[in-house]
């Protein structure tokens, strides 16, 4: 069952075998997605994987380019993080399918659209090492050197977000509150993307979020990032006379290549300056 922790929702999802109450952990799910734009998953399945420097690892379900990738790193074939990668990934991989099931199901689309939805899905695998902040007078931690990231929504259909135990990111929440996260041990951040807001036709919230580093400790992320191949439409079901169209249809890497672009500022949200109703940007 989910509860709170510093203004964080946190679900457990380790035991949903033997949970009674499979439609209501699939409305904390979503709800937790409407309101806060993530939550903090608890998952027994997933082992915390080595951390490097900061690199890109695409289609990491991908046993043929994880060895493409690893031959790059080392000119003799590096098994071992190949296999470790791969066993973190297929983990990981289960439970975003998992939480999207629980969403999908939430809404009533899932017969309909979530086979196709994961057949279209395509995964980016992110370490990051954060620089170690330098010592700071400023006791809000808003002293410019120790911004691991600036202001941001992920331009993903979703991002899984495991970090060791140093804490930094913080999540602008719907009423404009920065909210400082703590992150318990072992446990997962799994945050809506531009594309999930956008499939959900607003339902869901991306939230713009930062990292600011206080600890003078070094800081490691390892992110899953989800997006969709192909156009993706917006559920005919999630459309009502409370929640009437508010997006085109779109391409999730063309969305991310709006962005790329600097044709947005990302003042508002990229989804809705790329493929809203009311605005005329392609999705080319």
């Amino acid at each position: 069952m989910s509860q709170t922790l510093s203004n964080a929702p946190i679900i457990d999802l380790t035991k949903l075998e033997d949970s009674n109450s499979w439609l209501e952990l699939c409305n904390d799910v979503r709800h937790a997605l409407e309101d806060h734009g993530y939550f903090i998953s608890l998952y027994d399945k997933l082992e915390a994987a080595p951390l490097h420097e900061s690199f890109g690892i695409v289609c990491p379900t991908d046993i043929q380019a994880l060895q493409t990738f690893t031959t790059l790193m080392w000119r003799q074939s590096n098994e071992r993080f190949s296999e470790t990668v791969t066993s973190y990934v297929k983990a990981a991989a289960e439970l975003e399918q998992l939480v999207d099931k629980m969403v999908f199901q939430s809404y009533g689309v899932a017969e309909r659209h979530y086979e196709s939805h994961i057949a279209a899905t395509t995964y980016l695998l992110r370490p990051t090492k954060y620089a170690t902040p330098p010592p700071s007078a400023d006791d809000d931690g808003a002293n410019i050197n120790n911004i691991g990231a600036n202001i941001h929504t992920d331009k993903s259909f979703s991002t899984l977000l495991f970090q060791n135990q140093i804490n930094g990111l913080q999540v602008e929440s719907k009423s404009g509150d920065w909210i400082a996260v703590d992150v318990p041990p072992s446990a997962f951040i799994f945050m809506a993307g531009d594309a999930y807001e956008a499939w959900s036709n607003g339902r869901i919230y991306a939230p713009r979020h930062q990292v600011l580093l206080k600890e003078e400790k070094q800081r490691y992320t390892l992110a899953l990032f989800t997006f969709n191949k192909g156009i993706t439409d917006i559920p005919e079901e999630l459309v009502d006379e409370t929640h009437p169209l508010q997006y085109k249809p779109f391409d999730n890497f063309g969305l991310a290549w709006y962005y790329l672009s600097g044709a947005n500022s990302m003042i508002h949200s990229t989804a809705k300056a790329y493929c809203g109703i009311n605005n005329t940007a392609s999705i080319a």
